[in-house]
């Protein structure tokens, strides 16, 4: 299983609607989901979501193990936390609250993640919060971080 499906498989075991896209890509997507919701059409991917986006840099690591020569490939993570928000310019309650529950995500992502065993342990995660930060009105909790396969491909002859 790849890093991209494991990310799939912990962002739907915590009940989040999932799209695995390139920034401008889930703008379109976002927009589209916000649209639909307004109108009461049904959308496959639905709010609050987890976009995974297309990581653009890593590397390979090569470990000499003790009795393999593995090549791990460690993955330098973006993963979006979003739901919809109010359009406005002032900070209020309902804010703080989205905040406080996609923060909330992102916790159940890391135990998802650290509980895997997919996963060496990962040092620290990093967030930001972006209010309005897409085309749609939605509130995002960017985490990012790196990941490193524990079981890669084994590259003995």
């Amino acid at each position: 299983m790849n890093i991209e499906n494991a990310i799939e498989e912990i962002v739907r075991s915590i009940g989040l609607g999932y799209l695995y896209e390139t920034v401008y890509g889930a703008n379109i997507e976002l927009d589209k989901i916000v649209r639909d919701n307004q109108r009461d059409i049904p959308n496959e991917v639905g709010l609050p979501a987890a976009v995974n986006i297309l990581a653009t840099s890593g590397q390979f690591d090569f470990t000499n193990g003790n009795y393999h020569n593995m090549l791990r490939e460690v993955q330098n993570i973006r993963v979006l936390f979003i739901d919809k928000m109010k359009l406005d310019d002032k900070l209020d309650a309902d804010d703080v609250a989205l905040i406080e529950t996609l923060k909330g995500y992102a916790r159940e992502f890391i135990k998802g993640i650290e509980g895997s065993g997919r996963f060496m342990t990962i040092d620290s995660f990093n967030w930001q919060i972006r209010l309005n930060a897409f085309d749609a009105n939605v509130g995002v909790l960017e985490l990012t971080a790196k990941v490193k396969e524990y079981s890669g491909t084994c590259v003995d002859e």
